[in-house]
This record gives structure tokens, C-alpha cells and sequence, in this order.
């Protein structure tokens, strides 16, 4: 009978053994590597006009901001149909620098039969539909700046372009805030006077299941979708 309890006696013990030391055990690191895959929580645009006093001292004027906050929400009234939708985009930068840019629509709220059965597509917005943008792209980075490069093909006018986009950027923790400013090269003259195009990206770093099983735009035909979402009337 002592021997029983002298083994349970030492079970125990070894068991607080365990649980003390998984509670000691070193917390994982936060991931804050710009690799990855980043959801845009706000875009702020704003326009910035320079010029020099009389004292040669600037003078800058700001212009309102624009601000845009996700998830936006789109209320539409129709017949029949009251519906809500909200939008994230997701950049993901890979390790092999690759860039790509993912939209996510989810429909909410009461959607009529009538409109359901001339786009068959709401029942994939209901449950929330990841899409990808049909495009080629890359990036590269220092510490500071990414320099995005996509390359688009035109099929209707059968031509290839080139864009450049290059931000600055910050990450503090699992935040980051890209900035792009671009100024208006006809707006320059020999007093310094220019207007300066000032845009902001705040982003959260979020688990790369969040753009699984994205579905490529070009799958689709534009007319699959209802018009609302492209802005029109439906």
C-alpha cells in the first residue's frame, strides 16, 4: 500500500515538473519579416502643394484627406434585396519575390431568389470569395523602400505595360505602413512650386490561410457579377 502511494507521490510530482516547465517554455517570436501576407486595414490619399514665401521660408497647403477604412461596407438597396459587402486586400510578398495582390468579397445580409438565379456567383460572395489579380509581378526590397514591378497584358489592345510603384516602408510588429509619394513633374518651376501626391497603406500581417484557395479573376466573365460591384446600377 506504500509503495501505491509512494508512486503516485512521485507521478505528481513529475507531472508539476511538466506543467511548470511548459509554463516557463520561451514565447515564440513575433514574425515580423516583410515576407508574407499583409491585409490593408486603411489607405489614406492626400494632396500636398509647396511653394516658397516671401521670407524663402515654405509654405505648404494640405488638401482633405481621403480615407478609406476595411472592410468597406456597400449598402444596397433594391428591389427586393438589401445587401452589405465588404472588400480586403491582401499583398503578399514571397520568398522567391514574388508580389501579388488578393480582393475579398463577402456579401451579408438578405439577398432575393430573383437575383440569385440571374448571377449564380452570390453563392460563392455569401460565403466570402478570395480573388486574385490576373498579373505578373515582383518586388524587390532594401530596409526602408520596396520597388514593385508589375507587368500587365492588355489582350483587347494586344499590348504588354510595365508598371513601377516604389513605397517606403515601416513594420512594427505585425503593422506595417507603406508610403508612396509622387509629385507632379509639370508642377515644378524656378520658385520650387509643386503639388506632391502623398498616398498611406496601413497593413496587418495576417496567417497565409487567408488567401488560400484564391480564385484567378480571369476565370471569371465580368457580366457573372452583379453590377454593383463594379459600381454600376443593378
Amino acid at each position: 500500500m506504500r509503495t501505491g502511494k509512494k508512486l503516485i507521490s512521485i507521478l505528481l510530482i513529475l507531472l508539476m515538473g511538466v506543467f511548470l516547465f511548459a509554463g516557463c517554455g520561451k514565447k515564440e517570436p513575433e514574425d515580423t519579416t516583410l515576407e508574407g501576407t499583409w491585409r490593408v486595414i486603411k489607405e489614406i490619399e492626400q494632396s500636398i502643394y509647396k511653394e516658397k514665401g516671401e521670407d524663402g521660408e515654405p509654405i505648404i497647403i494640405e488638401e482633405d484627406e481621403s480615407i478609406i477604412e476595411y472592410p468597406v461596407p456597400m449598402e444596397i438597396e433594391g428591389d427586393g434585396y438589401n445587401i452589405a459587402g465588404t472588400s480586403f486586400f491582401y499583398f503578399k510578398f514571397d520568398k522567391n519575390n514574388i508580389y501579388q495582390e488578393y480582393l475579398s468579397i463577402k456579401i451579408e445580409g438578405y439577398v432575393s431568389p430573383q437575383l440569385k438565379a440571374e448571377y449564380p456567383i452570390i453563392d460563392e460572395l455569401l460565403e466570402g470569395l478570395i480573388l486574385k489579380w490576373p498579373y505578373e509581378a515582383e518586388y524587390s526590397a532594401t530596409e526602408n523602400k520596396i520597388l514593385i514591378t508589375i507587368t500587365y497584358y492588355d489582350e483587347e489592345e494586344d499590348e504588354q505595360y510595365i508598371y513601377e510603384e516604389e513605397y517606403s516602408y515601416v513594420i512594427d510588429g505585425k503593422k506595417m505602413i507603406m508610403t508612396q509619394v509622387d509629385i507632379d513633374d509639370e508642377c515644378w518651376d524656378e520658385d520650387g512650386q509643386y503639388w506632391e501626391d502623398r498616398e498611406t497603406i496601413e497593413l496587418v500581417k495576417v496567417n497565409n490561410s487567408a488567401v488560400a484557395g484564391a480564385k484567378n479573376l480571369n476565370d471569371y466573365d465580368e457580366s457573372e457579377f452583379p453590377p454593383f460591384l463594379f459600381g454600376g446600377e443593378n
